[in-house]
């Protein structure tokens, strides 16, 4: 239970102790220790479970702040506080199994993999939720992580788990022998402070080059329960560009609208058609040099069977089937609208895990977005092209800013800023949507891209290339807000490399435990 403390209340936005990360997995180590001496009783995957319950219940408790029924908060909080500490507990499981048959050396080698194999799957799979990945701790600390744009947020993860290894070393040395581990004690201090004086350097010494796009963002402040898809979406609109009428001038490259500020689906066949795009075109036709970015609800039509993807659904009467997105799209002076359709979807939301096998079951999906069902997505990621300039776009949607290697494919398809399109008025004012907030500042730092950031209700801001943050926005307020930020056209090493950190250690991870299973398979043979 300390350990689960001890990381619960580093966490952002919640106790916000960050240094208690590097000490967070010393108490359950111990415990693991002392019950592999045979001097502690317990099940290390019940025990590790507890600790990892604490956790996650202490930094993510606020996703039961979803204004729904019972059931649906039960579901909802089902995944962070119960699926989370499984997987969890596994890898911490796998990890004692192994140094119980390999030793301590490469038992211990064997955690940091496991741990970093499972953040790496947590990115990637079908249930995936990346939230309490460990290195996302920083995100309220840019200065301690400029070190980001080589590593990623696995790189933070790595160094929090050697940490905290050998200051359990530490601890586990004056325990059995009452004597302090000098050697131990110089190399965490070397592991904690290294990276931080190169970061602060690093902080200290970046210069972005000049190269600037003036930015309005909106936040127009339309409660997400009792009215986002309740009410005129007409009266949506006025509200969103009257907002922006006020910060908009002859210089303004862009308006930046939140996720769904086009809130009831559209046929993308028949966008142009919509009274909503003549809203939009009208006020770009009084700023002809500004273009618009913003999230929409967006539907397509199938008449094709072998087309449809894995979460089409059928017309009742009719061979034909469709798709519901949820989008962004750029308005401009020009004939055409740029789209792209949102790809990382929040679970138990916007997707059901494995939609091939689930598909019978994707209309359960609950309505927190304004279309029931699993949402549909694209494959690849577009970058939204300035109708004026060489300026590239990122429209990154709501959760897809916790995905560092997937934001950074929007880098390596030309994109030279990024904007953050949300809604994050679902928890209620709890650190939900500040936790929310700071992971916008991680992808600037890994990305090197100064970031936009439109909330539906939430934290609006500018975010520059070192992680700093400007104008941030109060809860529950509408508002715009207008700044100069600075393109970049650089490819930093992670975004180059995305995350290798995690494939590496998923490969070892895979091989130790071929190796543990075939020596214990060898040594029950030979007895």
């Amino acid at each position: 239970m300390l350990s689960g403390i001890l990381l619960g209340i580093a966490w952002p936005a919640t106790g916000s102790l960050t240094p208690l990360i590097f000490i967070g997995f010393v108490p359950l180590l111990f415990l693991e220790h002392e019950i592999s001496l045979g001097k502690a009783k317990g099940g290390i995957l019940s025990l590790s479970f507890l600790a990892f319950f604490v956790f996650n219940l202490i930094s993510t408790w606020w996703i039961y702040c979803v204004d729904e029924d019972l059931i649906t908060k039960l579901i909802s909080i089902g995944t962070p506080v119960l699926l989370n500490p499984l997987f969890m507990a596994v890898a911490f499981k796998l990890f004692s199994n192994v140094k119980k048959k390999m030793g301590d050396k490469r038992g211990y080698w064997a955690f940091v993999l496991f741990w970093l194999g499972f953040e790496y799957l947590h990115l990637n799979w079908s249930i995936s939720d990346p939230w309490l990945t460990l290195g996302n701790v920083f995100a309220n600390r840019p200065s301690w992580i400029q070190w980001y744009e080589f590593t990623g947020i696995l790189g933070g993860s790595f160094w929090i788990l050697l940490i905290n290894l050998f200051l359990f070393f530490v601890v586990r040395e004056f325990s059995e022998n009452k004597k302090i581990a000098p050697k131990q004690i110089t190399w965490a201090s070397l592991l904690i402070f290294i990276p931080l004086v190169f970061s602060i350097i690093t902080y200290v010494n970046y210069t972005e080059e000049i190269n600037p796009v003036n930015i309005t963002v909106v936040q127009p402040n339309i409660d997400p329960y009792n009215l986002k898809f309740t009410g005129t979406a007409s009266e949506q609109m006025d509200l969103f560009l009257s907002l922006a009428e006020e910060k908009t001038t002859e210089k303004t490259d862009y308006v930046l609208g939140p996720e769904t500020a086009l809130p009831y689906s559209i046929w993308v066949s028949r966008l142009k058609e919509s009274p909503l795009h003549q809203a939009l075109k009208e006020f770009n036709s009084t700023h002809p040099n500004t273009d618009l970015v913003l999230g929409a609800s967006l539907g397509k039509i199938f008449h094709n069977k072998n087309e449809i993807s894995a979460t089409a659904r059928k017309f009742r009467k009719t061979e034909k089937w469709y798709d519901h997105y949820n989008s962004a799209i750029q308005v401009d002076k020009t004939d055409s609208v740029q789209v792209y359709h949102k790809s990382k979807l929040v679970l138990g939301v916007e997707t059901m895990p494995f939609p091939q096998l689930f598909r019978p079951f994707q209309e359960l999906i609950f309505d927190l977005g304004g279309t029931t069902g699993s949402l549909g997505i694209q494959e690849g990621r577009t970058v939204f092209q300035s109708s004026k300039s060489e300026i590239k776009i990122a429209p990154v949607i709501c959760w897809e800013s916790v995905y560092g290697e997937f934001v950074g494919e929007f880098m390596q398809n030309g994109a030279n800023l990024i904007s953050v399109l949300t809604n994050d008025g679902w928890w209620d004012k709890s650190p939900g949507y500040i936790q929310h907030f700071h992971y916008s500042r991680l992808r600037a730092i890994e990305c090197r891209r100064s970031v936009a950031r439109s909330a539906n209700t939430g934290i609006s801001c500018f975010i520059n290339q070192r992680g700093d943050v400007t104008q941030a926005t109060d809860w529950w307020v509408p508002t715009a807000i207008n700044e100069t930020i600075n393109a970049n056209d650089k490819i930093t090493f992670y975004v180059k490399y995305g995350d290798y950190i995690g494939r590496v250690a998923a490969a070892f991870s895979v091989l130790l435990l071929i190796w543990t299973f075939a020596k214990r398979f060898s040594t029950e043979k030979a007895n």
